[in-house]
């Protein structure tokens, strides 16, 4: 009996998945984040599609090149764009890291070696093809990037923990020394950079969740009651974490 209950509830949930693979506010999250990237980034990193899911994360990519490139096939990577993809990665594995070290702390000085020696590699680059205002932005990007997925990871976990558990503080001074660090690279006024991407993401996952909350709403099971509880709580904290952004 139990087996059997069992079978009805991974398929019921497979079901689940299915149908939002393909709803309407699956395709709007893969739209929305694909329209900013195109709108408001110079140039395509990998780290500002967190939001996509794996499936398309590829078809993303190479729709955002084609259109900055005006052209249908991608050109290939240059240097300039191969290391300061690196170096944006590396910038925010740092900055995670000293959420929990100090900027003394081994693994912390060997990322810190490394984007040193990347930096000293754009010397070999022609100044005329790129600009340390161009390196900038696409850290930026990447600690944004960075930020929206640890916001919307932070509102799962609540369902699990309280506010005040270790693992929810851990994730707060996460996202505060990205932010920081933004604040670093970019001094003139951060909250442009941060707020309009941050919020946007919140905003569509929230409405996700409220069409989520409201289908259950029309009918549900007593199996469906623990995930009607884990969808309040998240948009409790989602629209807690919005405020923040407005």
């Amino acid at each position: 009996m139990a087996i059997r209950k069992a079978i009805r509830k991974s398929t019921a949930f497979n079901q689940k998945l299915l149908l939002y693979a393909q709803s309407k506010s699956y395709n709007q999250l893969r739209a929305t984040v694909m329209a900013i990237a195109v709108a408001g980034l110079t140039a395509v990193t990998v780290p500002a599609f967190v939001l996509v899911q794996p499936a398309f994360a590829r078809e993303a990519i190479l729709m955002v090149q084609r259109s900055l490139q005006g052209g249908n096939t991608p050109k290939p990577e240059s240097k300039f764009q191969t290391l300061v993809n690196q170096l944006a990665s590396l910038e925010v594995e740092r900055t995670m890291l000293t959420a929990k070290f100090s900027p003394n702390h081994p693994s912390v000085i060997e990322i810190s070696q490394q984007i040193s020696q990347l930096h000293q590699q754009f010397s070999n680059i022609p100044t005329e093809n790129h600009s340390q205002n161009q390196i900038d932005q696409i850290i930026t990007q990447a600690l944004v990037a960075k930020i929206v997925k640890l916001e919307i990871e932070r509102s799962q976990l609540q369902v699990n923990y309280h506010p005040s558990a270790e693992v929810i503080k851990f994730t707060d001074d996460q996202i505060r020394n990205l932010r920081r660090r933004i604040v670093e690279i970019a001094p003139q006024n951060p909250k442009n950079q941060i707020n309009p991407l941050v919020k946007h993401a919140l905003e569509t996952k929230i409405a996700e969740l409220h069409r989520q909350r409201n289908q259950f709403a029309q009918a549900y099971t007593l199996d469906d009651i623990e995930e009607i509880f884990s969808l309040e709580i998240q948009l409790h904290s989602l629209e807690q974490r919005l405020a923040i952004y407005a």
